[in-house]
């Protein structure tokens, strides 16, 4: 019964996060918000979360399957279907670290950009925390407004947030990304950075560069 219970935590979790990434939800996935019509729907059926553009879908691995034996021939023909429907991205949540590198490859041939994340990191809405600031992702026109009106004249050298930042992932931030955030410094006052997005290995080679 805790696995049901933890399932429907990250189940609404997902849900509050592809929002936050723009996704509207809601008229292709009916969503559930009592706990008991949950688990007796959910029990037997695969938990999948589909955007109204139908451009992302979202499914949550169940913590009794094995993801690789009993979906990977399954969602490689789901890719099949999803690319008629135009989406651009899938996101897989499993409950443990499996080679996925298959399932990958099969997505990249047809132009899906697949992601994976795991069931603990959707357990907590990263974003709720009292000293989380506010995350804003830049899209590449707010990036170039940026950009062309202010004193940053090249992006690399800004600040870093790590692509595997726990809200980095939350906000499907990829490399070269800005974020806007928006904090309380020490005295009290708001103020506004921008962070960029890079990967541990880019932040590694860039500091051997300057050793």
């Amino acid at each position: 019964m805790q696995k049901m219970v933890d399932l429907f935590q990250i189940y609404n979790n997902s849900i509050k996060m592809l929002r936050d990434r723009g996704n509207s939800i809601g008229k292709v996935t009916n969503i559930i918000n009592d706990s008991d019509t949950f688990y007796q729907k959910y029990k037997k059926e695969e938990l999948i979360i589909i955007s109204d553009d139908y451009k992302t879908f979202l499914f949550i691995n169940k913590p009794e399957d094995n993801f690789i034996k009993k979906h990977q021939e399954k969602l490689v023909k789901k890719a099949i279907e999803l690319t008629k429907k135009n989406v651009v991205s899938l996101i897989v949540v499993l409950e443990r670290k499996v080679n996925t590198n298959i399932v990958v490859a099969q997505y990249e041939n047809k132009k899906i950009y697949v992601s994976f994340m795991f069931h603990w990191e959707l357990m907590f809405d990263p974003t709720s925390h009292e000293l989380v600031p506010q995350h804003i992702l830049l899209s590449k026109e707010a990036e170039k407004e940026l950009l062309k009106n202010s004193t940053i004249y090249d992006k690399n050298n800004l600040p870093v947030i790590l692509s595997d930042d726990r809200i980095a992932r939350w906000y499907g931030a990829v490399p070269k990304q800005i974020f806007f955030i928006r904090r309380k410094n020490k005295f009290g006052f708001t103020e506004v950075i921008y962070r960029i997005v890079k990967t541990r290995a880019e932040v590694s080679e860039h500091e051997e560069k300057e050793e």
